[in-house]
């Protein structure tokens, strides 16, 4: 099996807030790829053969992991009839993100941001963007600053949010006194040159 078979498989992303919140549940590893799976996919259909194909889980292990979640209140299953009217089940994770809602969300940068996002830009967010820009505004970045990074990324052709993270964290550690709220401004002196004079 060549090196190049190893990254051809599906991609799991999780935020460090979402990571420092799962690891306060004390999760099997069955249980956080469950849950990983279903924080990754837009279509939040349980469907076992998919599951058992991109986890590498047994049906067993996979419904097992998913009856803790569920006792943890981590997630819910639900059903909803579809067009057809074939009766589906779907994961729904509203329990988890209301969870992780430890950021005040009314907050005038968090709201100006959100309101750009979606009235300006027309963009579509979903409930792991908007926890992603939490995580911006916790750490103290302001709307100017994050808006900056956002528009950088749509002048290059999207909204991507690693683009926007990388953006941002190089802003923080060029200068933190222009892109965090209540920090300090540094002395600048170098000592060193005083003897030179």
């Amino acid at each position: 099996m060549s090196s190049s078979t190893y990254f051809n498989g599906y991609n799991f992303v999780v935020n460090s807030c979402i990571l420092e919140k799962i690891h306060s549940y004390n999760l099997s590893l069955n249980e956080f790829l469950l849950l990983l799976y279903f924080l990754n996919v837009d279509d939040k259909q349980f469907i076992l053969t998919d599951l058992k194909k991109h986890l590498k889980l047994s049906k067993e292990e996979i419904l097992s992991s998913l009856n803790v979640l569920i006792e943890k209140d981590i997630l819910s299953l639900e059903t909803k009839k579809d067009d057809d009217g074939v009766i589906r089940e779907y994961i729904s994770l509203t329990k988890f993100f209301k969870a992780l809602d430890n950021v005040d969300t009314s907050s005038d940068d968090f709201s100006n941001i959100k309101t750009y996002l979606t009235d300006e830009c027309n963009l579509k967010l979903k409930n792991t963007d908007l926890e992603i820009i939490k995580v911006w505004i916790d750490r103290g970045f302001t709307y100017d600053v994050i808006k900056d990074a956002v528009d950088k990324s749509l002048y290059n052709g999207s909204f991507d949010l690693r683009f926007i993270d990388k953006l941002l964290f190089q802003s923080e550690s060029k200068d933190s006194s222009h892109n965090k709220k209540n920090d300090e401004v540094l002395f600048d002196y170098n000592w060193l040159d005083e003897d030179k004079k």
